[in-house]
């Protein structure tokens, strides 16, 4: 890759993110037969490894807070990378968000310095913020994002140099009532060329996208911006960058914002994910192909569902009958309220037949009434597994280890502020495998907030 023109330059790495996958299945394939790990005596709670080689600086800072009748919502992230033929995603890097909350006052910020996607991206300084705030007597929710320099690679052919691409959304209630702005800026674009050349590009506008022909797409991203009677909404992405050859997608810089109202008997936040990938750290996630999230505001007792057949990660995962689902019910005169969220999968095959895992189901449940939660995860099935044609059942199957290679877990809970998160199987690769990897396959969360 030629050097790129930002101070990500030191940061390029030769190999693909989807040989992380791959070598996922090959090391299966070659590993030895599974043993049983001495077991904790409960419910496993290990999270995936952080993400190395960047710095990141969050931060939650708080005016006095104050309960409105409104619900919030904002979020965002510096860059995104949707994989197209490469199958792999990058996880959203410096993401900030405030989600699911009536509270005024709130201040997020994450600043993230030297992070990139292996052989695909490079990125500098970004700086995310979200706030819940009164401006000029309007109560508003607020997301904005600052990318100062990103270098996105086509692997011996060109770098793209990009500088300061910035984002704000703004949703608002004010004594006009319900309103919103999107808003975007881009600085600077230049190609870095065989021979160390540089050639400045002209920046694209709404109606033209620049081009160059055969290898790169780059256009300005979707600006959102609605209002009606009971809540208001915008959203806002600076740049979207194809990479033609592999129809891989890069986004930079988006915000969203969003408030709405209503008479509501709690705040509600979840998911049911079938199946998740985590590669190097959790910087690279691969799946979450079908997702079912949760409305803030609610189902409304409605089961709602996301599905799919089949789907395929990377050529190394399989996976049939993949369903996420989402349902909310809740009663204000009795200020109870119920989330639910499950997540179910007929049949994981991993490395063509090496392992193979079938009838898995997540199930995630709060139930808040008052200011008390009750949290539970019955429900949470793993049929059978098999390594080489080796079967195992429950309940041998928690703790399994592939010496050498990676650590099996069931029903991973973890409890968090009024909710909780559950995972039916966790796949681990061992401390001093190559590659940091975790899958996570019934990933199931819900959470309700008082309001």
């Amino acid at each position: 890759m030629p050097a790129p023109t930002t101070p990500a330059r030191h940061r390029a790495r030769s190999w693909g993110a989807g040989l992380a996958v791959g070598a996922l299945a090959a090391g299966l394939a070659f590993a030895a037969p599974p043993t049983l790990a001495a077991s904790s005596g409960g419910p496993a709670t290990a999270a995936p490894a952080a993400a190395s080689g960047a710095v990141a600086t969050l931060a939650e800072r708080s005016t006095k807070l104050r309960s409105t009748r409104f619900a919030f919502r904002a979020n965002g992230y510096g860059t995104s990378v949707e994989g197209g033929d490469l199958p792999v995603e990058s996880s959203r890097t410096a993401v900030s968000s405030i989600g699911c909350t009536n509270l005024l006052g709130k201040d997020n910020s994450n600043t993230v310095v030297d992070a990139d996607v292996p052989g695909l991206l490079q990125i500098g300084t970004v700086d995310s913020t979200t706030q819940t705030k009164r401006v000029k007597g309007r109560t508003t929710s607020i997301g904005k994002h600052k990318v100062a320099d990103v270098a996105i690679g086509v692997p011996g052919l060109l770098t793209l140099g990009i500088s300061a691409v910035n984002t704000v959304a703004k949703a608002w209630h004010g004594p006009d009532g319900y309103d919103s702005r999107a808003r975007t800026s881009l600085g600077r674009l230049t190609l870095g060329l065989p021979g160390g050349l540089e050639q400045s590009l002209p920046l694209p506008s709404p109606e033209q996208p620049v081009t160059v022909p055969g290898l790169l797409r780059i256009q300005l991203g979707r600006t959102i911006e609605k209002a009606n009677q009971t809540q208001a909404r915008s959203y806002a992405t600076g740049l979207e960058v194809k990479i033609i050859p592999t129809g891989t997608v890069v986004k930079i810089s988006r915000s969203a914002a969003k408030i709405e109202e209503g008479e509501r008997g709690g705040i509600f936040n979840g998911a049911g994910a079938p199946v998740q990938v985590s590669l190097f750290g959790d910087l690279i996630k691969v799946g979450q192909a079908v997702v079912q999230r949760m409305p803030c505001l609610g189902t409304g007792g409605e089961r709602l569902e996301e599905a799919a057949a089949t789907v395929d990660l990377a050529g190394a995962i399989r996976v049939e009958g993949a369903q996420g689902t989402t349902r909310t019910t809740q009663n204000r005169r009795r200020n109870k309220a119920k989330a639910v969220a499950t997540a179910t999968v007929g049949r994981v095959d991993l490395g063509g037949g090496t392992l193979v895992i079938d009838a898995i189901r997540s199930k995630a449940t709060a139930v808040r009434t008052g200011k008390k939660v009750r949290r539970s995860s019955d429900g949470t099935t793993v049929g059978s597994i098999s390594f080489n044609g080796q079967s195992f059942t429950l309940p041998d199957l928690d703790g399994i280890e592939i010496p050498g290679l990676a650590k099996i877990e069931t029903d991973v809970r973890t409890r968090t502020p009024f909710g909780m998160r559950v995972v039916a199987l966790r796949i681990s690769l061992l401390e001093g495998t190559e590659i940091d990897s975790v899958v996570d396959i019934g990933l199931a969360k819900v959470k309700i907030r008082p309001f």
